[in-house]
C-alpha cells in the first residue's frame, strides 16, 4: 500500500506542477515602408539635323567624311580618312548659307527623289548618303543623279573647300 500511496503521490506533484513561462519573445515592429513607386515616361528625342551627308570609303584615296548641319546652322564636320582634317570641327553658318542650303533643300524635292543612285559594277567609286527630312539618298556615281540632288552636295563639299577641310 506504501508502494501505491507513494506512486500515487508522485504522479499527484508531478502532473500539477507548474509549467515554466517560456519567455515571451517580442515581435519586431516592422514599420510599413512606401514603396517606391518608378514611372517611366518615354522621353523622345527632338533631332535637330537639317541635313546629313556621309561620304563613305572607296579602294582608293576617297575622302571619307560625315557633315551634319543642324537647323539652327551649325554645321558640324568629322574628318575621318584622306581628308585635310581629321576629327570633329564645329561652327555658324552665315545667314546667307543657311538661307542658300535651305533654298537649294526646298527645291530639290527631296522627298521625291529615288533612294539609290546606283550603277552596278560602280564597286571602286565612294557611296555618299544623304539625309533630309527623314528620307535616305545614297549616291554612288554622281552622273546618275538628278541635278538638283547634286546641288546639295555640290554645296556642302564647298564649304568643305572653302574650310580647307578638303583637298
Amino acid at each position: 500500500m506504501k508502494k501505491l500511496l507513494f506512486i500515487f503521490l508522485s504522479l499527484l506533484i508531478l502532473s500539477c506542477e507548474t509549467p515554466i513561462k517560456k519567455e515571451e519573445k517580442k515581435k519586431p515592429v516592422v514599420k510599413e515602408v512606401p514603396k517606391e513607386i518608378v514611372v517611366e515616361k518615354e522621353v523622345k528625342k527632338v533631332d535637330n539635323t537639317l541635313v546629313r551627308l556621309q561620304r563613305k570609303a572607296c579602294s582608293g584615296d576617297c575622302p571619307v567624311f560625315d557633315v551634319t548641319i543642324s537647323r539652327d546652322s551649325t554645321f558640324t564636320y568629322k574628318g575621318i580618312r584622306y581628308t585635310n582634317e581629321k576629327g570633329i570641327k564645329t561652327f555658324k553658318l552665315s545667314t546667307k548659307q543657311y538661307m542658300k542650303l535651305s533654298e537649294i533643300l526646298e527645291r530639290s524635292k527631296f522627298s521625291k527623289l529615288k533612294s539609290r543612285y546606283t550603277a552596278s559594277g560602280t564597286k571602286d567609286f565612294p557611296e555618299t548618303i544623304l539625309r533630309y527630312n527623314g528620307k535616305k539618298v545614297t549616291v554612288r556615281l554622281w552622273k546618275d543623279a538628278p541635278d538638283r540632288l547634286t546641288d546639295i552636295y555640290v554645296f556642302i563639299e564647298d564649304i568643305l573647300y572653302d574650310n580647307k577641310y578638303l583637298k
